[in-house]
């Protein structure tokens, strides 16, 4: 079942280091993604006290660029209130926790356009400058 949505407003552009970024491109509509007891869901509980480092330490001093395609869920309040990592490439570098906490940390719908139990789907850029 599609689930319909126009566009969340989430950009995230938040250097990490001088030369770290996540992006955010523009989300696609999807499917309640199936979940099993083997899937590992992000919940705002599980967001850290103080502010969040967004580039995943471990890439940032490897130098690895990486991309995480999450699906969430919006809740009452018009914020993301659990999300799944869809895919993570390269795997082993936590890029797909790091976007899963951003997004529910800074993540934000627009009224107008999302509503109260839509999924999206999200694709995140990690990238270092140089």
């Amino acid at each position: 079942m599609k689930i319909g949505f126009a566009a969340i407003l989430i950009t995230l552009a938040l250097a990490v280091a001088q030369n770290a970024a996540a992006q955010a491109s523009p989300p696609e509509t999807t499917t309640a993604p199936v979940i099993t007891p083997q899937t590992k869901v992000y919940t705002r509980d599980q967001i850290p006290p103080g502010k969040a480092d967004i580039y995943p330490a471990r890439a940032q001093d490897d130098e690895v660029r990486g991309v995480a395609v999450l699906a969430c869920h919006i809740a009452d309040d018009l914020r993301p209130d659990k999300c799944i990592v869809l895919s993570e490439t390269p795997q082993g570098y936590g890029f797909g926790e790091a976007a899963a906490l951003a997004l529910l940390r800074y993540g934000k719908v627009d009224p107008a356009k999302q509503k109260s139990g839509d999924w999206v789907k999200q694709t995140f850029n990690f990238s270092l400058g140089g």
